[in-house]
C-alpha cells in the first residue's frame, strides 16, 4: 500500500496527458523494480498545479485513474508502475516560510507580520472559524511539509487565567488523534518553582516524571465518557464530543473538511456558537492594538522608541537585517556541521581568513577549535542586528559551550536569555573562568558588505582561542580544562 511517497526537486517540465478514457477503479496494483530512477515535475494546468512522477524512462502503456482522488496511475501492459499523475497539488502560498525570520519576533504586532497573516488566509483549503460576535487574538499557521495545517484563534484573556476561549481549525482527519491533542491540552503543567541548584540527573529525571504525569493525566481524560453536545457553526446544528476536566472543558467536531477543537475556561459552554471568518483583517487589527496596549504598558519609553524605528525602516534595511541574520543563521549551522550548510569560512571576510593563512586553513582550525569546546547553545537579541551609518552592521549573539565536569561529578548547565533591551549597552564584562565553566557568553559579530553578500569581518576563532584556550589546550579532556 503506498502511503508516502517523499520526491525532492520537483521542478517545472513536460506535462504527462493520462488516457481521458482510464478507467476508474477503487483500488489499483502494480509492481516495481528496485532501485529505478525516480523524477518529478510539475506544470500548470488551468488553476491547478499538476505533478507527474516518473519510475524509469520508459512511457506508460496503460491508465488507471482512483476513484475519488485526482490520481492517476500508468504502468506497463505487464502491470509494472512507471507513471504517478497527481491533480490539483496544493503548493505552499505565496511568501509562507514555517521558518521565516524576516519579522521581529519580539515584536507581535508587527504589522507586515500579521498583513502576511491575513494574505496566506485567503489562500488556504481549509475553513477557520472563531467565535461569533467577537473578535480574538489570530496565532500562526501551523504546517505539516510546508502547506498551512492549523490556525488557532484565542478569545478572552488567557494570561490572567480568568476568561478565555482557544478554536483551532484544521485540516485533521483522524477525530482520535484530535481528541488526543486537547487531552494533552487539558492536562495541567506543573507550575512549581524549578530547583535552579539541581544537577543534570535531577532536571533529567523531573522531566521523565513531569512527561510520565501528564501522560497519565491524558490518558485518564481520554478514558472518560465524552459526552454528545451540539454546537451553532454558521448556523447549523453540529455535533461535537466534549468533556468537562477540572476548571475546563473542550469538545471535538467537524464541519465539512474542517476540524474543529475548542479548550475554553469561563465560557459557558452553552453561550458557544461558531461562524467561518472570510476574512482575518479585523483579526489581526484586533492583536496589533491589543499588543501595543500591552507593550505601552509593561515597556520603557527607550524600548517603544526602539521598536518603532524598526517598523518605520525601509524595505531595504527590512532585507538587510534579514540577510544579516541568515549569515549568522548559517555560521552556526556550519560550526554544528549540518547538512546542506555552507562552507564556514566563505562567510568571513578574507581579511579573516588570510591572517589564518586562508580560507581554507581557517575554516579548518575554527572546525577544530569548535569539535573539541563544542558550542551548546546560542541566541540573540531583538535589538540586533544593527544598521552602521558607514554601511556596516553589528550583532551580538549569547554562546555557551560544553563544560567541564564539576567536583560532584556533575555537569553545568548554561541557560541562554534572549532580551530586548532599551538604549545603547556597552559591551558584556568578559569573565574567562566563568565562560570555561560553561557560562554564557555574548560575541559583537562585525559584518560588511561584500559585493551583494554579506560577510563576518570579526575574528571568531581569535576570540574563541583567547576566552577558552588554545587548540593545544581544548585538546585536552574537558575533566582537564577550565
Amino acid at each position: 500500500m503506498l502511503e508516502t511517497l517523499d520526491v525532492d526537486d520537483v521542478e517545472e517540465g513536460e506535462p504527462i496527458s493520462p488516457d481521458p478514457e482510464a478507467s476508474v477503479v477503487s483500488d489499483a496494483k502494480f509492481w516495481q523494480r528496485w532501485p529505478v530512477d525516480v523524477r518529478a515535475t510539475r506544470w500548470r494546468s488551468g488553476d491547478r498545479t499538476m505533478v507527474a512522477v516518473r519510475f524509469g524512462g520508459s512511457p506508460a502503456e496503460r491508465w488507471v485513474r482512483l476513484r475519488d482522488a485526482a490520481v492517476w496511475a500508468g504502468s506497463s501492459l505487464e502491470g509494472e508502475l512507471r507513471h504517478l499523475v497527481f491533480g490539483d497539488v496544493e503548493l505552499p502560498p505565496e511568501g509562507f516560510d514555517p521558518g521565516d525570520n524576516s519579522v521581529d519576533l519580539d515584536d507581535p504586532s508587527d504589522s507586515v507580520s500579521l498583513a502576511r497573516l491575513v494574505e496566506i488566509a485567503r489562500s488556504i483549503r481549509f475553513a477557520v472559524y472563531g467565535l461569533v460576535g467577537e473578535l480574538g487574538s489570530p496565532g500562526g499557521f501551523g504546517s505539516t511539509r510546508g502547506i498551512p495545517s492549523d490556525m488557532t484563534i484565542t478569545f478572552g484573556d488567557p494570561e490572567q487565567q480568568v476568561r478565555w476561549l482557544a478554536v483551532t481549525s484544521s485540516r485533521e482527519t483522524d477525530t482520535q488523534m484530535a481528541r488526543f491533542g486537547v487531552a494533552s491540552e487539558l492536562a495541567p503543567h506543573d507550575e512549581s518553582a524549578p530547583d535552579w541548584s539541581w544537577s543534570r540527573e535531577q532536571w533529567q529525571a523531573h522531566a521523565e516524571q513531569e512527561h510520565d504525569r501528564r501522560r497519565a493525566i491524558t490518558e485518564e481524560i481520554l478514558a472518560q465518557d465524552w459526552e454528545t453536545v451540539v454546537l451553532p457553526v454558521d448556523g447549523e446544528a453540529v455535533e461535537f464530543r466534549s468533556i468537562q476536566w477540572e476548571d475546563r472543558w473542550a469538545a471535538v467536531g467537524r464541519a465539512g473538511d474542517t476540524m474543529i477543537t475548542i479548550i475554553a475556561l469561563g465560557y459557558p459552554r452553552q453561550d458557544v456558537a461558531l461562524e467561518s471568518i472570510s476574512d482575518l483583517t479585523p483579526y489581526a487589527e484586533h492583536e496589533r492594538l491589543r499588543m501595543r496596549e500591552r507593550m505601552q504598558q509593561m515597556m520603557t519609553r527607550e524600548a517603544l522608541e526602539r521598536i518603532a524605528e524598526r517598523r518605520s525602516a525601509s524595505a531595504e534595511q527590512r532585507e538587510a537585517r534579514v540577510a544579516i541574520r541568515a549569515v549568522i543563521d548559517d555560521l552556526m549551522s556550519s560550526i554544528h556541521r549540518n547538512a546542506g550548510a555552507p562552507e564556514m569560512a566563505s562567510l568571513f571576510t578574507d581579511r579573516v581568513s588570510e591572517k589564518w593563512g586562508g580560507r581554507e586553513r581557517y575554516q579548518g582550525l575554527l572546525w577544530l577549535h569548535t569539535m573539541l569546546r563544542p558550542i551548546s547553545g546560542h541566541g540573540s537579541s531583538g535589538d540586533y542586528p544593527r544598521l552602521q551609518e558607514d554601511g556596516s552592521a553589528l550583532m551580538r549573539i549569547s554562546l555557551h559551550h560544553a563544560a567541564p565536569p564539576t567536583g560532584r561529578g556533575n555537569a553545568s548547565v548554561g541557560f541562554a536569555l534572549v532580551s530586548s533591551s532599551s538604549g545603547d549597552q556597552p559591551e558584556p564584562v568578559v569573565d574567562l573562568a566563568a565562560i570555561r565553566a560553561g557560562e554564557q557568553h555574548y560575541i559583537t559579530f562585525h559584518l560588511v558588505l561584500d559585493g551583494d553578500a554579506w560577510r563576518i569581518d570579526t575574528d571568531l576563532l581569535e576570540i574563541l582561542i583567547e576566552r577558552l584556550g588554545t587548540i593545544a589546550e581544548v585538546v585536552r579532556p574537558l575533566s582537564q580544562q577550565g
